[in-house]
Order: structure tokens, then C-alpha cells, then sequence
């Protein structure tokens, strides 16, 4: 990217670890395969919103050609054209602008699809300032968060019938005497699959997952000696189909038919469980996807000289500090001469140009810079 006629240069961290590889120059679709086989979206935008570049996840996911947006005001191109709702693209012209005034955030927004499905995605602004400050362009990173937020969705769901069940009569109910079942309700059995006459009088632990058992027996009997017990916990159950589900239960030692007895109360929470690892495993996907995003990035002047070194969002976390950089040259990195010569003559014609130029060593790490 140009600024006051200097370039700017994105550099990866395996670039920064194989500097010292011999490079091999690459032509500029090198960059254009590797933004479009990113699972992530990647936007360039000028200040006031005009969109220059965009790789090929947030078209496809839209069903949308490159010619349809680049070239067109961001919220006035086509991403909404199904949306009904005009706050969604008032939000974006609203945050955009707070990028463009030179701030970094990130924003969550849900856009509705072709097929009138909601598409959520957390996206990263960052604004690309020049020597003087100004900023020069706006760069969006986005990654699809539409899995991680249906699963939280599906937990707050799981919860709000968690709380309604704890409060009425279809909590499982059953009462403990002597180690065996004396009574259960009707949601007990309906939970376990078995029957009154395959359960009552029958050893407890009887629907009890094999893991939980002694762990289920130990808390049983610490309430009927008095010692202190968990006042409620979670077990997985088997039911007599075989299907594992997950139980939050637990027990109040009562009298029945004037013998110590203990009354167990459960209530099913599998779909909540079910949602919870749903939702790890959504984020497990959100982390990788945003390692995927470009970790430094490189701004020198024509002469070599750093003018800054920063990573683009928050979410990276680098070793070498700033400080450490800044105000040094290029030529002074721990390189073989013909690698550096090769970074500044990208460089030069990248500033001639006005177009990103990218640069490969043997080990296929890439250089980008820009003008």
C-alpha cells in the first residue's frame, strides 16, 4: 500500500523464522492463491468504504463474484441485499467509519444469506496508517461464527428448560432404601426406558452409568452416615436402549415409612452437555481459523529504514518487541545480501507499480509488499 510514497511490506512469521533461506521470486497471483485457499475473509478498503480486494470465503459463503463488490462502497454492495433489517448496513458504515478515523476493534454482525438463513461472523478492523498517522486503508479480517453462535444459542436455550424443568413436576424423582428403589415417577422411568416393575425393588445403581457407579454409592452412603456429600453433581445414566444420558442429580436424606431413607431428584441435561462441547469445539475452530490470519505487520521507507512493526490484532501475540525493530534498516536484518536486495528491489517496484508484489524463498515462505 502506498503511503506518501512509501511501501509497506506484511511479513508472516515463518518468513521471520527462514530469512536466511535463499528466495525465489514469485509472481503476484502467488498472493491470490494463497488468500483464496484462506478459510477466513480478508478485505481491503479504501477510508471512505470503497472495497479494493476481497478473497474468495466471503463470496462464496454469499454466493457472490468479485465484480459485484470490489470497486462499490461496502455498505452499498451486495453482502446485503437480503437484508431487510437497514440497521445491519447503517452498524457497518457506523463501525467502518470508527476504523477509518484511525481506531482498531472488532465487530460481530450477522448478515442474512440468499437462502434467508442467518450468517454470523466476528470480524477484525484495522486501520493501515501512513508515516504521518493518516490512515491509508482499512483491512477486515472475519471469520464465520455462525456454528459457535447457534451452539450458544442452543446452551441458553438448554439452560432457560433446565430452569423451567428444576421447577416443576417433570423432574425425576425416586426414593433409595436399603440400596434399592422403592418409589419412582413417572418421568424417572420415562428418562431410563425401563418400567415400574423393571425398576422398583431393584439395586439403584441399576440405570447408573458403570463410570459413575462407585462415585453415585460414596455419596449415598456419606448421606445416610450424616457426613458431608456433594449437595448435587452431574452422572451419565444408561437407558435400557443402551443411549448414554447425562443427569444433574441430587438426594435429601428423608423417612419413608418410618426407616431413613434417601429422596434423588434428576433432571436431564444431555442437550445441554451436547451444546456445551458444541460450543468448545466451535471456538477450538474460531482459534485456528484466526491463526491463519498474516501474525506482523512491516512498514519501512524506500531507504530500508523501519517506521513500524505491530501485529494486526489482538489475538497474536508476538516475541519481538516493537522497540526492538523500529528505526532500524532492512539491511541490517541477519540475511544473506541477495535476500535483502530482493525485499527492497520488491519493494521499489511495488512503489513503481502500485501493486502488491510478492516474493518466495525455497521454503515457499512469502513476502508481501505493497505500495
Amino acid at each position: 500500500m502506498k503511503k506518501d510514497g512509501k511501501p509497506e511490506m506484511a511479513v508472516t512469521r515463518e518468513l521471520a523464522d527462514a530469512l536466511g533461506a535463499a528466495p525465489v521470486l514469485s509472481s503476484e497471483s502467488a498472493l491470490r492463491v494463497i488468500l483464496d485457499t484462506m478459510p477466513g475473509m480478508v478485505g481491503l478498503f479504501t477510508p471512505d468504504g470503497v472495497q479494493l480486494e476481497v478473497n474468495q470465503a466471503p463470496l462464496r459463503a454469499f454466493g457472490l463474484r468479485r465484480e459485484q463488490v470490489v470497486g462499490k462502497y461496502l455498505w452499498d454492495a451486495p453482502w446485503f441485499d437480503n437484508e431487510r433489517d437497514p440497521s445491519v448496513r447503517q452498524s457497518w458504515k457506523d463501525v467502518f467509519r470508527r476504523a477509518a478515523a484511525g481506531e482498531t476493534l472488532d465487530f460481530e454482525s450477522r448478515t442474512t444469506l440468499q437462502d434467508g438463513t442467518a450468517f454470523y461472523a466476528l470480524n477484525h478492523l484495522v486501520p493501515v496508517k501512513g508515516p504521518a498517522g493518516e490512515v491509508t486503508h482499512v483491512v477486515i479480517f472475519g471469520v464465520d461464527n455462525t456454528a459457535r453462535h447457534r451452539a450458544e444459542q442452543e446452551l441458553k436455550r438448554s439452560e432457560e428448560r433446565f430452569r423451567l424443568l428444576a421447577s416443576s413436576a417433570t423432574a425425576c424423582k425416586v426414593i433409595i432404601q436399603d440400596g434399592v428403589i422403592k418409589f419412582a415417577n413417572q418421568s424417572y422411568f420415562d428418562t431410563t426406558g425401563y418400567s415400574e416393575q423393571e425398576l422398583v425393588g431393584k439395586d439403584f445403581l441399576l440405570p447408573v452409568h458403570p463410570d459413575f457407579r462407585a462415585m453415585v454409592a460414596e455419596n449415598a452412603a456419606r448421606r445416610l452416615r450424616g457426613d458431608a456429600a456433594p449437595i448435587s453433581y452431574e452422572i451419565k445414566i444408561v437407558t435400557k436402549a443402551g443411549e448414554e444420558r447425562w443427569l444433574s442429580i441430587s438426594g435429601d436424606p428423608i423417612s419413608f415409612e418410618g426407616r431413613p431413607a434417601t429422596l434423588g431428584t434428576g433432571f436431564d441435561i444431555t442437550r445441554m452437555k451436547a451444546a456445551e462441547e458444541d460450543l468448545r469445539r466451535s471456538q477450538a475452530q474460531l482459534r485456528a481459523l484466526l491463526e491463519a490470519v498474516p501474525d506482523a505487520t512491516f512498514r519501512y521507507q524506500v531507504d530500508g529504514t523501519f517506521l513500524d512493526f505491530k501485529p494486526p490484532s489482538p489475538y497474536w501475540q508476538l516475541s519481538i518487541p516493537p522497540s526492538s525493530v523500529i528505526g532500524s534498516n532492512v539491511r541490517d536484518m541477519q540475511a544473506p545480501p541477495e535476500v535483502i536486495e530482493l525485499l527492497l528491489d520488491a519493494s521499489r517496484r511495488a512503489n513503481a507499480l502500485r501493486r502488491l508484489q510478492t516474493v518466495e524463498d525455497r521454503k515457499s515462505t512469502r513476502l508481501n509488499s505493497s505500495h
